[in-house]
Order: structure tokens, then sequence, then C-alpha cells
């Protein structure tokens, strides 16, 4: 698993826009550019050491130093990396914030 050191190392972190940047010169990604691009669910994902991490993760364990079991972004949007806009949560918290379903017809969460 990464450390804490190795983002630190790796990233800087800007808290006020949520972006996440390249420190040094890794590979095609240059420093001072924005790391991440996004996964078939929308998060952005970074490659480090041959193997990929999402990036609101590594930003947790970037500014508390530990990788966390659930984030959750509290307005929804999985692009937004603000640290305000993510919490450490429960799978249940994560269900909770999901948008309806196009077949929703009802307009409440969970009734089917």
């Amino acid at each position: 698993m990464i450390s804490q050191d190795r983002v630190r190392e790796l990233f800087e972190y800007a808290p006020l826009t949520g972006l996440l940047t390249n420190k040094i010169d890794r590979r095609r990604a240059k420093a001072g550019k924005e790391v991440g691009c996004p996964d078939s669910n929308g998060y952005l994902i970074v490659g480090i050491d041959n193997k990929n991490y999402r990036v609101h993760r590594l930003i947790w364990l970037w500014v508390y130093g530990v990788m966390p079991n659930q984030i959750d972004h509290i307005e929804g949007n999985r692009t937004d990396n603000r640290l305000h806009m993510l919490c450490d949560g429960t799978h249940q918290d994560n269900q909770r914030n999901q948008t309806l379903p196009c077949n929703n017809t009802s307009g409440y969460i969970g009734v089917c």
C-alpha cells in the first residue's frame, strides 16, 4: 500500500481548488501538471508504481495520513476534490448521496 510520504513526494495538493499536481516529472507526466483521468465510474484515477489509485483517496492520504475505507463526495460530483467536499464516510453515506436512477418514478431514493 502507498504511504503518505510517497504521495507527498510525488504530488502537491491545493485544498481550495481540489487539484492534485505532479511535484516531479513522472514518465509522460510533467511537474506542475494536474493528475487524473476519469475512470468508467467518473472518478479521477492516477497510476503510481504500476497501480491505479483514485485521486480523492490519495488526497485524503496526503492530508490526513491514512488511506480511507470510503470517501463521500458530499455533493455527488466525483471530480470535485476540494477538501471541504470530501468526507470519510460509510457505504451507507455514499448510497444516500446518489442521484435518482432514470427509472425512478416516485422521486424518492430507495423506493421501487
